[in-house]
């Protein structure tokens, strides 16, 4: 039998990353994949179309004033917010219907994420920094599937886009789909501004985890599994702005995408029980590989709302190595008034870095998220939300 050949890219200096993205995005400042460690970093979970928890979270961590000035100390802190800023809304079937109005809907998806950019444009005016990721439900807007998007959102959706001097009105449930649509206004306003992967220091950050499998995903990429990260950043950047147009980079997205534990929606770290150890089975199977695979020292995730699972609430770590330091944590505590409907009321929580590697859970003694709305269900029956994905969806 003959040797089947194969055609593999050689990825040299880095082409996935600055000269690659200054193409695409000419006109906005480059995050690298990959940043050196920092004295201060705040973690935030989901926001879900919250504006006060937002604010509220900026408040908590001493980040900005009431004025939205920046007054971080030090100075240079950077934040991180793991993705999921818009879909404020939880569907119940005949119970919670997200396309008819409730009081409770503000309808502020794009004012969550315009305080995102604004108070990133505040901070690295004092050399710090505000980094928000992709998560799966910018995916799922820039897909069209719109089952968490509220009323309000949705059918009062009101944005408007200004290019060379022409403004562009986008309206209702059709401005929505074509703002969020790959190559659409917003969609390559999110591939311009927010990586799908972080890492800082020790520290990897992504919405819902990165598995080491998925990497072997990636088909006819010569190069370390680090630089597939960088990879990684560049294809769904890519994808949003519609100019995926190389077959094996289609083929490697769709992959990746068609995959469940992908890292936009796995949840096996999300599952992982408190207090378990790193050298447990389910540490060692995806965080312990996690780490050794890309030479990083802790994960930070958010997607998996910790209340969902039985006798968790808020931020938490778990994977602990024998040192008695944990080497994963979990952001995502269900805080967005979108979990009203599951009876949550909650304080606000961030996770606080200190010098790479000392972890504080910062929490509000006064300030608490939403008003819970009784319609006689339990957060255990929230839904099967990974099955909205819906594979094959790539747009080229």
């Amino acid at each position: 039998m003959s040797k089947k050949k194969t055609f593999t890219v050689k990825l040299e200096n880095d082409p996935y990353e600055k000269i690659d993205f200054l193409k695409d995005c000419p006109n906005y400042q480059f995050t690298p994949t990959i940043l050196p460690k920092q004295d201060r970093i705040i973690v935030m979970g989901d926001i879900h179309g919250d504006y006060n928890l937002a604010v509220q979270s900026f408040k908590l961590a001493n980040l900005i004033d009431d004025n939205f000035r920046w007054i971080a100390k030090p100075k240079d802190t950077v934040v991180v917010q793991v993705g999921d800023q818009v879909d404020s809304c939880r569907p119940i079937p005949y119970k919670y219907e997200c396309t008819e109005p409730h009081d409770d809907d503000t309808g502020r998806d794009m004012d969550v994420m315009n305080f995102f950019d604004r108070m990133h444009n505040e901070a690295v005016k004092h050399g710090g920094a505000v980094y928000s990721l992709i998560g799966n439900h910018e995916l799922m807007n820039a897909q069209g599937i719109f089952s968490y998007v509220s009323h309000e959102n949705l059918f009062n959706f009101d944005y408007d886009h200004m290019e060379k001097d022409k403004t562009t009105k986008y309206k209702g449930v059709e401005g929505r789909k074509y703002a969020f649509t790959p190559g659409g206004p917003i969609a390559k306003h999110i591939a311009c501004t927010r990586n799908s992967i972080l890492i800082i220091g020790s520290n990897m950050f992504a919405h819902a985890g990165v598995l080491p499998e998925i990497v072997n995903k990636l088909h006819l990429i010569d190069t370390d599994d680090v630089t597939k990260l960088k990879y990684l950043n560049s294809i769904v950047r890519k994808w949003l702005m519609q100019k995926l147009t190389d077959k094996n980079d289609i083929d490697n997205l769709n992959r990746i995408f068609y995959d469940s534990n992908n890292l936009f929606w796995t949840r096996k770290l999300g599952e992982i029980g408190e207090n378990a150890k790193l050298d447990a089975d389910e540490c060692a199977m995806t965080v312990s590989k996690t780490l050794d695979v890309f030479r990083v020292g802790q994960i930070i995730v958010g997607h998996s709302p910790q209340f969902i699972y039985k006798g968790r609430d808020g931020i938490n770590g778990t994977c602990m190595d024998r040192t008695g330091r944990n080497r994963l944590y979990r952001v995502d505590n269900g805080l967005s008034s979108a979990f009203n409907v599951f009876g949550k009321h909650n304080p606000v929580q961030v996770l606080e870095i200190l010098n790479d590697n000392e972890f504080n859970i910062l929490t509000s003694k006064s300030v608490q998220i939403g008003e819970p709305v009784d319609i006689g269900i339990s957060a255990g029956n929230m839904g099967p939300v990974a099955k909205i994905f819906a594979p094959g969806r790539v747009r080229k």
